[in-house]
């Protein structure tokens, strides 16, 4: 019965995810970042692995030493692990836009395999119940194994790479995006002509579009998205999606 329900869960969170666009043919995308702003030339590769059932987008990201982080280990451990041994990446932290399980359902296995620390946003790590002692407050370094727990503007550091925490919730109550340059990874929150869906434990549609508006349409028209789910996009064409 947990099994056939959990699945029933899953099938509907890929209708909602929120994308009105079907993801694209399942497999593995490499690509650099050609976004960076000026004055800032550090170059970052993503790969964009789609895993499990719903296709989640699970998203690789290095930089021009190797040094590497995963993003939302969704689904297939192995595929994930391939990948990152094949280029001899270092990982450094696993990045968590949110705990549904179609973007977690992998994070045990690759935990256990990298032995590094998952950054997630403290909302998200209660909403996801981990327990007090495997938590700690992120003091500006990526160190140890335990989740360390980041807040707005917080700034995590990969290598040469830097991400900009950007709290999002509203599809789960901690939701969080993660900015690097004129790069940044959506989540659940914000897809190709769509938003996440609100109607699941935790969801918050008003807070939701609020968290759209005020920390991403803020951002330049140029930055793209990368989403949980589906095809890549700019927030300038988004901001049309949303008529602002």
């Amino acid at each position: 019965m947990r099994r056939a329900a959990a699945l029933s869960v899953l099938f509907a969170a890929l209708v909602c995810a929120g994308c009105r666009n079907a993801p694209g043919p399942r497999g593995v995308i490499m690509h650099g970042s050609k976004n960076e702003p000026k004055g800032k030339r550090t170059a970052m590769t993503i790969d964009t692995i789609q895993v499990g059932m719903l296709e989640t987008n699970c998203y690789i990201i290095s930089d021009e030493d190797s040094n590497a982080a995963i993003i939302d280990p969704g689904a297939e451990p192995g595929r994930i692990i391939e990948i990152i041994e094949s280029r001899k990446l270092v990982v450094r932290a696993i990045l968590l836009t949110h705990t549904h399980n179609d973007h977690v359902g992998a994070l045990q296995a690759v935990r256990e395999r990298f032995q590094v620390p998952v950054v997630i946003s403290e909302p998200e790590a209660r909403f996801y119940n981990v327990r007090a002692d495997e938590m700690e407050p992120f003091q500006g370094r990526i160190q140890g194994q335990k989740f360390l727990t980041i807040n707005h503007g917080d700034q995590i550091p990969v290598g040469r790479l830097t991400l900009t925490a950007l709290m999002t919730p509203g599809h789960t109550p901690g939701g969080t995006c993660y900015r690097n340059g004129g790069d940044v990874f959506t989540g659940d929150t914000l897809f190709q002509d769509g938003v996440g869906r609100t109607d699941f434990p935790g969801g918050n549609t008003t807070q939701l579009m609020e968290s759209i508006r005020v920390n991403l349409l803020s951002l330049p028209d140029h930055t793209r998205i990368y989403p949980g789910h589906g095809p890549s996009s700019t927030i300038g064409i988004e901001r049309d999606y949303f008529g602002s």
